[in-house]
């Protein structure tokens, strides 16, 4: 199901992981309706904005799914409370240049610098509340 113009439902409910150990992972309706806010409200403006792929490393995750790859019990890729996540990486632009653009640019939940060091994360956390009530959260996790 198309989302926007460069996301599907599909695409950002996919995991290598649930597809290995044979884990039902799609989303119920309120969750949906969170992956799509995210989708249009954050990561098809990040596509825009770069006019290149931007490669979906996790965004929705099942509760099951979750239990087995996080530590994060109330992670935001559980898309629950109106807020979903996706990790982003880009093979194309540096994704310092895609994270200054979110927190100039765009509303988010939360904004994650994960690893890498201080000249570029390995991948970009991002969260997004569909209530629209956005904290504009930053973390840098090194």
């Amino acid at each position: 199901m198309k989302i926007t113009n460069n996301f599907t439902l599909e695409e950002l409910c996919y995991s290598l992981v649930a597809d290995k150990k044979g884990i039902e992972n799609y989303p119920n309706a309120q969750q949906k309706e969170a992956i799509e806010a995210l989708a249009k409200n954050v990561l098809q403006p990040i596509r825009d904005f770069i006019g290149v792929p931007l490669h979906i490393n996790s965004c929705f995750r099942s509760e099951k799914l979750n239990k087995l790859i996080s530590k994060v019990p109330t992670s935001y890729h559980l898309a629950t409370r109106g807020i979903a996540a996706a990790d982003i990486s880009c093979q194309r632009v540096e994704l310092k240049v895609i994270f200054k653009y979110i927190k100039e640019n765009l509303d988010f939940h939360e904004l994650i610098w994960e690893y890498g060091n201080s000249e570029n994360p390995k991948w970009i956390h991002v969260a997004f509340n569909s209530s629209g009530k956005n904290n504009k959260k930053i973390i840098y996790v090194k």
